[in-house]
């Protein structure tokens, strides 16, 4: 059985896919670690301070992890990480 992760299909509301379709590409290191900071619940500028990278940077990284997962909010990208188990 294929596990299955979070993909929005559209603007307000989201599906399920094979986690193959959901993350084509692997994140980064650095995408990792501010991933397990918003997953605790820190908001940007805390993240930035604590990995010493300035809040755009930060910013920059959520993006990117919201493409590489396809979630569309934070709240989806915990739903994600959960159902991946991470």
């Amino acid at each position: 059985m294929a596990r299955l992760a979070l993909m929005p299909a559209g603007a307000a509301r989201s599906t399920w896919r094979p986690v193959g379709e959901a993350l084509g590409t692997p994140l980064t290191p650095r995408e990792r670690k501010v991933l397990v900071e918003i997953l605790k619940g820190r908001g940007n500028a805390a993240i930035a301070r604590d990995l010493a990278i300035s809040p755009h940077t930060v910013k920059n990284h959520v993006y990117n992890i919201f493409q590489k997962t396809g979630a569309g909010s934070r709240k989806e990208l915990y739903l994600f990480a959960v159902h991946r188990g991470r």
